[in-house]
C-alpha cells in the first residue's frame, strides 16, 4: 500500500454528487471537501443519504507520517444498519434500521498493519428488523426448536454492539440480540493482528418451557471460526443452574445517543430503573474501560 503519492500533492476541492452508485449501495445527495497538503489527506464533513437517512463522516490519511496513520468516523441515525453489515460481511443474514457510531484510527505501512493497530470504537443500536433463523441456529444449537413455526426469518425486537478497540485488540462492551422468544448475549474479543475470534455467546429462551438452547464458544480464525457447546454451561443447565440472562443496564444505556427514544431494549432498561418489572434481567460483568480514538 502505498502513500508516497500523497507527498507529491497539494491542493483542495469540493465534490457533490446527486447520486453515487456503487457495487450495491446507492447513495444521494453526497457532499465532501477534500484537501492534499504535505502528504496529508482529508475528506472532511462529508455527508450522504442511503435511503433517505443521512449518513456523516470523516477519513484522514497521513502519508507523511512514519508510519502512515488513517483515521475514520462515520456516525449515522436511522440507517440502514442490515444493508451495511451485509455489504461488510458479503452476508444477507440480517435487516433492520437504527444507529451507528464508529470512530477509529491507526498506522502503518499495509492494511494488515493499520488494523493490528486500530484504536477507536464501534456502535450500532438496531430498533428493530429481522434475522435470518439458520444464522442464530449455526450461533446457538437449539434456536430453531425455540422458533419452530417462526420460517426463513426472526422478528427481532432490538439488538446492540458496542465494541472498544485498543492496539487492534477489539473487546466486546455489549452484544445483544433480543426476540420475542429469545436473547442472545455475547462477550469476547476480536484481534485484527492474527484475525482471530474468541467470544462466548449465551441464549435465554424467555420461558422456562423452551430453555433449550446450548451456550456456545466462538473461536479461531474470523473467516471461519469453530463453534463448539460449552461444557461447562451446558452441564451447569443440565443440572438446573442456569437462569435466565439479564440486560447489563449500564453498558446497554451507553447507546442511547445513537438509538431511537423508544428503543425496546433501553425502554426494558428504563423500566427496571424505575422499578418496573424488566422483560430481560442481567448479570453484571466487569467492562473495560471504553478505547476512544486518540487526539
Amino acid at each position: 500500500m502505498s502513500f508516497a503519492a500523497l507527498r507529491r500533492w497539494n491542493g483542495s476541492l469540493a465534490l457533490s454528487a446527486d447520486t453515487l452508485v456503487t457495487d450495491d449501495l446507492l447513495f444521494h445527495d453526497v457532499a465532501t471537501a477534500l484537501t492534499v497538503h504535505n502528504g496529508e489527506l482529508q475528506l472532511a464533513k462529508t455527508r450522504a443519504r442511503l435511503d433517505g437517512r443521512e449518513l456523516t463522516g470523516d477519513l484522514t490519511i497521513d502519508g507523511a507520517a512514519q508510519p502512515p496513520q488513517v483515521a475514520l468516523r462515520v456516525t449515522g441515525r436511522d440507517a440502514d444498519v442490515g444493508r451495511l453489515l451485509g455489504r461488510i460481511f458479503a452476508d444477507d443474514f440480517i435487516h433492520g434500521r437504527g444507529g451507528v457510531d464508529v470512530s477509529i484510527a491507526g498506522r502503518g505501512r499495509s492494511l494488515a498493519e493499520i488494523a493490528a493497530s486500530w484504536n477507536g470504537h464501534a456502535r450500532i443500536l438496531m430498533d428493530g428488523g429481522e434475522v435470518r433463523t439458520g444464522r442464530l441456529n449455526l450461533l446457538v444449537g437449539g434456536v430453531s426448536e425455540i422458533l419452530a413455526g417462526g420460517g426463513d426469518w426472526t422478528a427481532i425486537n432490538c439488538a446492540g454492539v458496542d465494541v472498544a478497540v485498543r492496539g487492534g485488540l477489539a473487546t466486546s462492551q455489549v452484544a445483544l440480540l433480543d426476540t420475542e422468544s429469545l436473547r442472545l448475549v455475547g462477550k469476547g474479543t476480536a484481534n485484527f493482528a492474527d484475525d482471530t475470534i474468541d467470544f462466548h455467546i449465551v441464549p435465554s429462551a424467555k420461558e422456562p418451557t423452551l430453555n433449550v438452547a446450548v451456550p456456545v464458544n466462538m473461536q479461531g480464525p474470523m473467516v471461519d471460526p469453530s463453534i463448539s457447546p460449552d461444557e461447562l454451561s451446558l452441564l451447569a443447565r443440565l443440572g438446573g443452574l442456569v437462569g435466565a440472562v439479564f440486560f447489563p443496564p449500564a453498558a446497554i444505556l451507553s447507546l442511547g445517543s445513537i438509538g431511537s427514544h423508544d428503543n425496546p431494549c433501553l425502554e426494558a432498561v428504563r423500566s427496571a430503573d424505575a422499578g418496573a418489572p424488566a422483560a430481560a434481567p442481567a448479570p453484571k460483568w466487569d467492562s473495560p474501560s471504553e478505547a476512544d480514538v486518540p487526539p
